[in-house]
């Protein structure tokens, strides 16, 4: 009996002893892609709103059910359409890791969407394209999405968009992925 407690007590401290390494080893990795991916967090006070500009914000690879940064990411690109009194949101693909939804009832669309970009400035039109990720998946749901949310337009997977400009001219935008 002695040696089995003995062995459970080793067993346990063996257990604990990967479980605090793997933490401190997995930590060390994400102090490690932040330094490489230069995030710093935080306001981005470079920006500058132009008076007569026509200013949109664009983003890709965001459907990551919140992680790698998509929360801090979201926030930021709240504050930017503030601060760029941005018109809509362009994602250029890659919006559903690892192998896009499933349907329009998908989880991920409100663990990767609907549930992260919440600030009230990305309330807006979202022009969606796919990217190899989402081909995975069913391209079909996100197109049919576009009935189920306000923000989410994807009518087709190639689309256009014409825009009136304040000066009356039209801006023309393809949206395909490539």
């Amino acid at each position: 009996i002695h040696i089995l407690k003995l062995m459970k007590k080793r067993l346990f401290l063996t257990i604990f002893t990967v479980l605090v390494l793997q933490k401190i080893f997995a930590q060390t990795v994400l102090q490690q892609e932040e330094r490489q991916s230069g995030y710093k967090g935080g306001f981005t006070p470079e920006l500058t709103w132009l008076k007569d500009g026509f200013t949109f914000l664009a983003l890709g690879d965001f459907g990551r059910v919140g992680e790698y940064y998509q929360k801090d990411v979201a926030a930021e690109l709240g504050r930017t359409a503030i601060t760029l009194d941005a018109e809509f949101i362009v994602s250029v693909g890659d919006n559903f890791y690892p192998s896009g939804v499933a349907s329009t009832q998908d989880q991920h669309w409100k663990s990767s969407f609907e549930e992260i970009y919440t600030h009230p400035n990305l309330y807006q039109d979202w022009y969606v394209i796919l990217g190899n990720h989402d081909y995975r998946g069913n391209i079909s749901a996100q197109i049919d999405y576009t009935q189920i949310s306000r923000r989410w337009n994807m009518p087709i997977p190639y689309f256009k968009k014409k825009f009136k400009l304040e000066d009356g001219s039209t801006l023309l935008m393809v949206f395909m992925d490539t």
